[in-house]
């Protein structure tokens, strides 16, 4: 009898811990996801998953852990709710010391971009591709869309170039105020826009600029606009109208972005028209065999609803989170590269997707920011952290402002500042 009274209490002890498992919700599931899995497999070690979307979505519960094998992976998750519990996140992470990369970007021979072209008499390059692209990289090196007036000096990926006192920018360089155009007039109802000559001839250049895309500053927002008409010649030209502009009495600044504009190593530009790729590679040579990649896509993960998530360790290039309705959600020792880029060149859209975790009780640690256009955005709620963080690189536009980093919050607490160009001080 004692050793049934034995085996009694301990199946009577198993019941309980499987019972309060169960009820706890602390039975815990590792998940794997490479990119030589398949979403038919049981997502073990041994037999991944190939897609965080599945795993995700249809497979990892409260508790469970996502680990994501090294590679590159094209993911392009929304969903209303993406949830864990108190105590039990749902969390998706780098597998060891695995470089996980969630990538926005495709290479141009994917997209039938496949031979590239000399224009005579030029460095300029052509290929057609039959996918829309607002971003684009040679060798992993970021192209500047084609643009009036030049910036002659660096690249806005380069370390700035600036005055003794540690914020001003070289003349000449990004970020100079000088490297932009000025409005002569006002803001008018109608679009018009009238360029002074102080500094940039636009006249001068003698080309039309009909069809391209115009991006203004008249005080605080940046504003990006079709650009209706325009004459070879002019000095005025006309531009899809904005309806009450921050400071509509000031004389603001500009700049132009059109195909006209390629004249220097290291710009390009898309017709999304004729799906033309225009390149003048930094060096001068043929694009043909090389690493050349474009945007397509804005978010790799996003969320209506996001509750008790984790994310660690993923690397985010040309892609970005948003989770509109975020709480306790954790992201650590994560970098975002190349993270947001205006749909310029009179793609359709409105914008790119800047990156967005918004509400309460948010943990914000010990990741990079770097070589965005639109600000990170963590806005409103209560008892949020940034903490350890690098922003750097930031407003591509080069439509400089002398001010520190702005969260745009209603209560966080951050560790650092950052300076002119949201690089961490």
């Amino acid at each position: 009898m004692k050793g049934w009274d034995l085996m009694r209490n301990y199946l009577n002890w198993t019941a309980i811990l499987v019972f309060m498992c169960l009820s706890t919700g602390t039975w815990a599931v590792d998940y794997y996801v490479s990119v030589n899995g398949d979403d038919s497999n049981p997502g073990t070690f041994a037999l991944p998953f190939a897609s965080l979307e599945h795993a995700l979505i249809n497979v990892a519960g409260s508790g469970d852990t996502i680990y994501m094998r090294g590679g590159s992976y094209r993911e392009q998750i929304s969903t209303a709710n993406i949830s864990g519990t108190a105590g039990n996140p749902i969390t998706i992470k780098a597998y060891l010391d695995e470089e996980v990369t969630l990538d926005g970007s495709e290479p141009l021979t994917g997209l039938g971009g496949t031979t590239w072209t000399r224009e005579p008499g030029t460095d300029i390059y052509r290929t057609t591709i039959n996918k829309d692209i607002w971003q684009l990289w040679v060798d992993g090196r970021m192209g500047v869309v084609a643009r009036w007036p030049n910036v002659t000096m660096g690249h806005p990926c380069d370390p700035a170039q600036v005055e003794d006192d540690g914020r001003t920018p070289l003349a000449g360089t990004w970020w100079d105020r000088g490297t932009l155009a000025d409005m002569a007039n006002v803001h008018d109802a109608t679009g018009l826009l009238v360029n002074d000559t102080t500094n940039h001839d636009l006249a001068a250049e003698n080309v039309s600029f009909a069809g391209g895309t115009i991006t203004l500053m008249f005080s605080k927002w940046t504003w990006q606009r079709d650009i209706l008409t325009h004459d070879a010649g002019s000095n005025s030209l006309v531009y899809d109208p904005i309806s009450n502009p921050d400071n509509s009495n000031r004389k603001g600044w500009f700049k132009i972005q059109h195909s006209n504009a390629l004249d220097m190593p290291g710009e390009w530009y898309y017709d999304k028209t004729t799906g033309v790729v225009r390149v003048w590679c930094e060096d001068g040579q043929s694009p043909q065999g090389r690493d050349v990649r474009g945007k397509t896509m804005t978010c790799a993960l996003k969320a209506d609803t996001m509750r008790h998530v984790t994310i660690d360790g993923i690397h985010f290039f040309s892609c970005t989170i948003i989770a509109t309705d975020a709480s306790h959600v954790t992201l650590q020792n994560c970098t975002f590269s190349y993270l947001s880029r205006s749909r310029n060149m009179a793609i359709s859209g409105v914008g790119d997707e800047g990156f967005a975790v918004w509400g309460d009780d948010n943990l914000i640690y010990n990741n990079v920011f770097r070589y965005f256009e639109i600000t990170p955005s963590f806005t409103g709620g209560h008892r949020n952290r940034i903490e350890n963080c690098l922003f750097h690189h930031g407003s591509f536009h080069g439509l400089y402002r002398d001010r520190r980093y702005e969260t745009s919050c209603g209560d966080v607490g951050a560790s650092a500042g950052t300076d002119s160009q949201g690089r961490l001080s």
